[in-house]
């Protein structure tokens, strides 16, 4: 960004602070607040986004609900997120259980399936991704398999979660290992085709990411020759139709005891490997 464009942007910024949200209709309400959001994270001013947290929290005591509300909780949760960026980790995080309380909240809301595609996937990757730092990996894996169910080439999803199964990968056993580092790179694969969704110019070192784990991984497997062999395939034919059926159930909605599942239902993972020893 060049000096006169900064100047531009910080100018922009001062003036929605000092315009405030006050006497707005809602709808100017909440695309102001997206609008001084914007531009203090983009600029890094504490001061902008202590002004728009003021804001959602003013807007909220208004309780509106429905679509407006859900961006709201959503600029929230980025507003707070960017406040916590930089500082020390810690066991207990409150400012990340308030992210994830207000993206929680957006995608719970009962207008959350009528909203555009786009939006409500950059909802869902964010929580995913407040879900994985808070440890939670398999529920943000989760919710990565959300979005790719109705929206499979949303590159930012794709690339997130080709990272969480190369992370998973690395506390199996062998057999296990193998085909979640596949799974890893195939993912990372689609991250990186021409047909992937990418929504933020800032994607590209997410991108760049995806790309590097995609190429470390093809550094110590023959990727092609594991794919030959169809490794995720493994035909059922064992007892009634009915006992497949509802063992086909059972993988569509990830209920199995076995991190192969947790790429998707996938036949291979039709048996609980995870089981108390004695």
């Amino acid at each position: 960004m060049d000096m006169k464009t900064e100047g531009s942007k910080q100018s922009r910024c001062d003036a929605l602070m000092k315009r405030g949200i006050d006497g707005l209709q809602d709808q100017e309400a909440v695309e102001r607040i997206t609008a001084l959001y914007c531009l203090a994270e983009e600029l890094d001013r504490a001061d902008a986004i202590d002004c728009a947290i003021g804001w959602c929290e003013a807007f909220e005591q208004k309780n509106i609900a429905g679509q407006l509300a859900m961006i709201v909780d959503y600029n929230r949760a980025g507003l707070i997120a960017h406040k916590r960026h930089g500082t020390p980790w810690q066991w207990d995080q409150p400012t990340l259980a308030q992210e994830i309380f207000y993206l929680r909240r957006a995608v719970s809301r009962k207008e959350f399936g009528r909203v555009h595609t786009v939006f409500s996937c950059m909802c869902l990757n964010n929580l995913a991704n407040r879900l994985k730092v808070a440890g939670r990996l398999i529920a943000a894996i989760e919710y990565w398999n959300r979005i790719l169910k109705f929206q499979p080439r949303f590159g930012m999803a794709l690339c997130n979660q080709a990272g969480a199964f190369a992370n998973y990968a690395e506390s199996q056993i062998e057999g296990t290992r193998v085909l979640l580092y596949l799974a890893a790179h195939q993912t990372a694969s689609r991250a990186l085709a021409t047909t992937a969704i990418f929504t933020d110019p800032n994607d590209l070192k997410t991108r760049e990411q995806a790309a590097s784990l995609r190429s470390r991984i093809g550094s110590f497997m023959d990727i092609g020759k594991l794919e030959a062999q169809k490794p995720f395939e493994y035909p059922d034919q064992s007892g009634s139709e009915e006992e497949r059926a509802y063992r086909r159930w059972c993988l569509q909605n990830g209920l199995f005891l076995n991190p192969l599942n947790d790429i998707g239902p996938v036949s291979i993972a039709t048996a609980d490997s995870i089981r108390l020893s004695g």
